[in-house]
């Protein structure tokens, strides 16, 4: 692979990642995201990126510890809010899910 043979092409990285994530293979994907994280450790998009691999890797906690700091350094971002919604909602905690969707809803009205 061309991440494996040192390039160093964050758009390769990603896509790699990306990769992983389709095939399901999330701790290669997890792997991969990290590795960008050292590079990029204030990237939020990646942040929510490894929140959803931790997601559909059966880790929900984890994933909302993730989304829970993504906001408090970028309150009302919608798409991090989504992302808490939808690990809520894996959780079981849907009155608390259904309330965000709501507060989102209520931002677009």
């Amino acid at each position: 692979m061309a991440i494996e043979k040192g390039i160093d092409d964050p758009v390769a990285w990603h896509r790699l990642g990306d990769a992983y994530l389709a095939l399901e293979k999330f701790d290669k994907a997890l792997d991969i995201f990290f590795q960008i994280e050292q590079k990029s450790p204030d990237n939020l998009s990646l942040q929510v990126k490894l929140a959803q691999v931790h997601l559909l890797n059966n880790n929900p906690d984890h994933a909302l510890a993730i989304i829970d700091r993504v906001l408090d350094q970028k309150p009302g971002w919608r798409i991090a809010q989504l992302w808490q919604a939808r690990i809520l909602s894996r959780q079981g905690r849907f009155v608390e899910a259904i309330d965000i969707y709501y507060r989102i809803l209520g931002e677009n009205s």
